[in-house]
């Protein structure tokens, strides 16, 4: 995690964290991450292409205060796998868990308006912008505006029917 991506200011620029300086900043993640997975609502991944056998990356979701099935999507990459449409399957892959397994009713996820590429990632996910103002929010790297993206479940099922032919 520290070498592949959680150490490339470049990669955390637009997240609410900032780069780790050190490797001890990652594995002190890695083990509240840990301590964390015996709780139901408790979702975070690796992301582990099959031909590279390493994490590259990680996807999460969090449930968004007092709305029990609304949740909020994240993820990140390093930057050599950038563009190769890695996040936007793992999002599939966690869009399809949240609405079949896990029962939400609606899932978010926002992106930094200069980063244009992970707006592309959501709409490859079927998600759509909201029609609201850019939403400030305050990161370790600065104040940031972001575009929020929504797919409720009706819309994923519709989605998916498509997708099957069902």
């Amino acid at each position: 995690m520290f070498e592949n991506w959680a150490c490339d200011p470049d990669v955390t620029q637009y997240l609410t964290w900032r780069a780790h300086m050190t490797s001890r900043e990652t594995r002190d993640v890695l083990e509240y991450w840990e301590s964390q997975y015996h709780k139901p609502d408790f979702y975070e991944w690796a992301i582990v292409p099959k031909d590279y056998g390493k994490p590259i990356g990680s996807i999460g979701v969090t449930r968004i205060a007092r709305m029990k099935t609304v949740m909020e999507l994240g993820y990140c990459i390093g930057k050599p796998w950038w563009g190769q449409g890695i996040c936007a399957e793992a999002s599939g892959a966690v869009l399809e868990l949240m609405f079949h397994r896990v029962g939400c009713s609606s899932v978010i996820a926002m992106h930094a308006l200069p980063n244009l590429a992970s707006g592309r990632v959501m709409e490859k996910c079927g998600m759509h912008r909201k029609d609201c103002p850019p939403e400030p929010v305050k990161t370790e790297n600065g104040l940031f505006y972001c575009r929020v993206y929504e797919l409720d479940r009706s819309e994923y099922e519709r989605g998916f029917s498509r997708q099957t032919g069902g």
